[in-house]
């Protein structure tokens, strides 16, 4: 049996050959998960025997990222801001330029809180609770804490603490025969747990648009604690599964529903900040992305249109409809999109920038 020092040389060599950009590091890292080990550990026993198994899972995957699948699928994972995130084909790959958003968004989250207590959510003319015709029957998903599963509900405002006096949802047509069973349980939990929070409501309102994996509302999730509400939607059922997933695995409290942009809630003032990456590629920049992206990665999750522009046109509006008074929009762009995304933003009371590490306007931020 060949040692694991000629598995990896060999496997190296196939990618190479496969015309990949960093062989070696591909086969290392496919080695690492196929056998369950440390790096420190192979560094130093490359003359050790590979386990069966391990070398057939690790065959599978060269040959797999020999057709450029990309390297986080195969092992299912990425690193987000210091956290491990479950990803799959249903969902873009968090890129390192997505944590300037995150950034962004910590940092106006801080100055916000320094404005004391919110106002809370905008009066009823009577208590609304989950299930009511006043929600939007929408499916969605909530991940509550450690061991707390990922379940369907019949509301996009499950978790809200105030989800008995405000509505989160559009107002539609209820499908109550088909809710009926569901709701109740759903009923209990969001009423038990806006009685628990009194008027200790969370101070920020968060919400990101267009998930996918979850890594950017998981992430202000976990770094704002329990000072924030935080919601994230998806237009992918898929997507979400797997958002679901990461917020359940790492603890996070967010509350996920199914919607296009902002569609599912009320066009009135009630986030502090929303937050999105959306897809901002244009049709002919697709065209020459690589090959691993272009051939792999979710299609809808990249390309907003001939232009590039078309998801901000459509979010932007939205988002100033449903923002308080100096609340943020803060927006990922491509490293060519912020100049043309930039008049969009006309009205808007402030509009800043940051910029990637070779100093490329990559995260917009506009005040309402």
């Amino acid at each position: 049996m060949a040692t694991t020092a000629e598995l990896i040389a060999a496997a190296a060599a196939t990618l190479a050959a496969a015309g990949l950009a960093d062989p070696r590091r591909d086969a290392e890292v496919l080695w690492l998960a196929a056998s369950g080990r440390e790096r420190a550990w192979l560094y130093a026993h490359p003359e050790a025997a590979s386990e069966a198994a391990a070398a057939r899972q690790f065959h599978a995957w060269v040959a797999a990222r020999a057709r450029h699948e990309p390297l986080q699928y195969l092992i299912g994972e990425r690193e987000f801001f210091g956290r491990a995130f479950q990803v799959s084909p249903a969902v873009l790959i968090p890129r390192p330029e997505t944590e300037l958003v995150v950034s962004a968004a910590l940092e106006k989250a801080n100055a916000i809180a320094w404005r004391g207590p919110q106002r809370g959510c905008p009066p009823q003319r009577a208590p609304l609770r989950v299930g009511d015709p006043g929600f939007a029957a929408r499916p969605a998903y909530a991940a509550a804490g450690p061991g707390t599963p990922a379940r369907p509900s019949p509301a996009d405002a499950s978790l809200h603490p105030n989800a008995h006096r405000c509505a989160l949802g559009t107002p539609a047509k209820a499908n109550e025969k088909a809710k009926a069973k569901a709701s109740a349980k759903v009923n209990a939990e969001a009423n038990a747990a806006a009685r628990a929070a009194g008027e200790n409501a969370p101070r920020l309102m968060v919400l990101d648009l267009g998930t996918g994996s979850g890594a950017i509302a998981v992430t202000l999730a976990l770094e704002l604690g329990a000072g924030a509400w935080v919601a994230a939607s998806d237009r992918s059922a898929a997507a979400l599964a797997v958002a679901a997933a990461n917020a359940r695995r790492l603890g996070a409290a967010v509350s996920l529903l199914q919607a296009d942009w902002l569609t599912a809630f009320a066009a009135r003032p009630m986030f502090d900040l929303i937050v999105s990456n959306p897809p901002y590629v244009s049709e002919e920049e697709f065209a020459g992305l690589e090959r691993q992206v272009r051939e792999h990665e979710p299609r809808g999750a990249l390309v907003s249109g001939p232009t590039g522009l078309e998801a901000y046109a459509a979010l932007l509006p939205q988002a100033r409809a449903c923002l308080r008074p100096g609340g943020w929009l803060i927006l990922e762009t491509g490293y060519r999109s912020a100049a043309a995304l930039r008049p969009l933003l006309a009205g808007w009371a402030a509009v800043e920038a940051r910029r990637d590490y070779q100093g490329w306007e990559r995260v917009l931020l506009a005040r309402r």
